[in-house]
């Protein structure tokens, strides 16, 4: 497994920016839930903040994937990053201009969710572009203990943090590491996914889609 973090450039920059957008997330999640929980003291509307920035993902994630097999998958991942830093950024600003309330925290966690939606899947199918398929196994694995760390670890993260520094620090910090992680993600070298002549249609999108559920489908039995 070592030789292909030593070897492989374009794999190493893929999972620095992963690491660094999940991480990212989910601190930020986190961290609004008890800024939230200390403004209102309100364990519902902790909640209300868990559920809206989980749901969107959960849901648009199967219909996301089939979308980024007919875009630019490089593209897709900087500008996620990048729209994610900047939307933090000028939520930043609102927040310290004393703008903020519950309902632009909800639509932030909300927007952020989305735009996860499409840089997961995105990045799964990076994966199986960039790396040989002898190593598939174990970067799979890698990719799944990276999500597995850093939803473990956030928690704790955005914990200390609000302690220690406040909601502004996390969210300067947010929106510095998601345009960090785009810049990494620029010198990634992905191949374009090879599609027959084909225009994107509805009818397409529903073959697509029901071949992606197959797959899954077929994998799980063989497991």
């Amino acid at each position: 497994m070592d030789h292909v973090f030593i070897e492989n450039k374009n794999f190493r920059y893929l999972m620095l920016g992963k690491l660094v957008s999940l991480i990212g997330s989910n601190l930020q999640i986190f961290a609004l839930s008890l800024h939230v929980l200390k403004i209102t003291g309100s364990a519902t509307e902790f909640s209300k903040i868990l559920i809206i920035s989980l749901i969107p993902e959960i849901i648009l994630t199967p219909f996301a994937g089939v979308i980024v097999d007919w875009l630019d998958r490089k593209k897709i991942i900087v500008y996620s990053d990048l729209l994610s830093g900047i939307i933090i950024a000028a939520y930043v600003l609102f927040f310290n201009a004393g703008l903020n309330n519950l309902i632009s925290i909800y639509i932030l966690s909300f927007i952020i969710s989305i735009i996860s939606a499409l840089f997961q899947p995105a990045i799964l199918t990076i994966i199986h572009s960039i790396v040989d398929d002898k190593d598939l196994e174990d970067t799979n694995s890698v990719n799944s203990g990276i999500m597995n760390v850093g939803e473990l670890i956030s928690p704790f993260i955005a914990g200390i943090l609000m302690y220690r520094f406040g909601i502004n620090f996390i969210l300067y910090a947010n929106a510095v590491s998601f345009i960090l992680s785009a810049f990494s993600e620029m010198f990634i070298d992905i191949p374009p996914l090879e599609r027959k002549e084909e225009h994107f249609s509805l009818n397409q999108y529903k073959e697509d889609f029901k071949e992606g559920f197959n797959f899954i489908y077929k994998r799980h039995e063989h497991n």
